[in-house]
């Protein structure tokens, strides 16, 4: 960024576009997973590349996308990615939680391709997760050596939920109809498959599982205090704590004060994301 762009604030300001060669813009992606293709964007920033870039992960089913905070980021330096996983929201093939880790395995692959080598930063690619895409950035980053910072918000740890979903047939019949209600948008999603892949793997879902391979990484991990769905108990304080415990001062984790989306704190949350990889760099 130039020495008049420190001045702004990619929160709340637009920026001087005076580069007509390589302008902000709009990319449109598809990206091959397991022979499948998936729909994307990736917001480019202005100016001479390779740039960071910030891979923003939706959740379940992905009612909320973060686009705003994926223009905020662009403003700030950071290319950002948002795409739909397989069977999500028009991509082809079929969704399964485990599909979707794979699929931001492959997305991960496709901008570490020769064909964004003059625009992606291939060290510095970050995983932002919110809600179900939380899990999917910390599951990921634990294997990949090549994720050296990866966020949260409202944080959904899909691997905690097998021990309610074993001994509570309630509760399993409910997630089942919020499953059925959800997965619309998911082409093949079939909630009691998608309960018994929980049951199935969930043990190795658990993000508190994880955290010690994600030692030596910058971790943000931002909670919900009124948030309905990951509820904080269930899902941010556990692993926040084990975070804070394993990770020390490379973990920052805190509160806001809002639901599951942040629906009356974005500009919060986006200023808490813009400053955290600010202090990164």
């Amino acid at each position: 960024m130039t020495s008049r762009d420190t001045m702004v604030d990619p929160v709340t300001d637009d920026l001087q576009v005076d580069d007509e060669i390589t302008p902000p813009g709009l990319e449109h992606l598809y990206i091959d997973s397991q022979g499948s293709g998936m729909l994307g964007v990736m917001f480019t920033v202005r100016g001479k590349g390779p740039h960071p870039t910030a891979v923003i992960l939706h959740g379940f089913p992905g009612h909320e996308r973060n686009l705003d905070l994926a223009h905020v980021l662009r403003r700030a330096g950071w290319n950002s990615v948002v795409f739909h996983y397989r069977g999500a929201w028009g991509s082809e093939g079929s969704f399964t939680f485990s599909h979707m880790l794979e699929d931001v395995r492959s997305c991960l692959s496709y901008l570490r391709s020769d064909k964004w080598k003059y625009i992606v930063d291939r060290e510095r690619i970050t995983l932002i997760g919110h809600s179900m895409g939380s899990w999917a950035a910390f599951m990921t980053a634990a294997k990949d050596p090549g994720i050296r910072q990866v966020a949260s918000f409202a944080g959904f740890n899909l691997g905690a939920m097998k021990v309610f979903l074993m001994d509570d047939e309630i509760l399993r019949m409910a997630v089942t109809a919020v499953f059925e209600e959800l997965s619309r948008p998911l082409k093949g999603a079939d909630p009691p498959r998608l309960i018994h892949e929980i049951v199935e793997n969930g043990d190795r879902w658990d993000m508190n599982g994880i955290v010690e391979k994600l030692k030596g990484k910058r971790i943000l991990m931002i909670g919900a205090s009124r948030d309905q769905v990951a509820v904080p108990e269930i899902h941010h304080l556990p692993t926040s704590l084990e975070l804070k415990k394993t990770c020390g001062d490379n973990a920052r984790v805190l509160e806001i004060d809002s639901d599951h989306n942040f629906s009356d704190r974005r500009i919060e949350l986006s200023r808490t994301v813009v400053d955290w990889l600010k202090d990164g760099q």
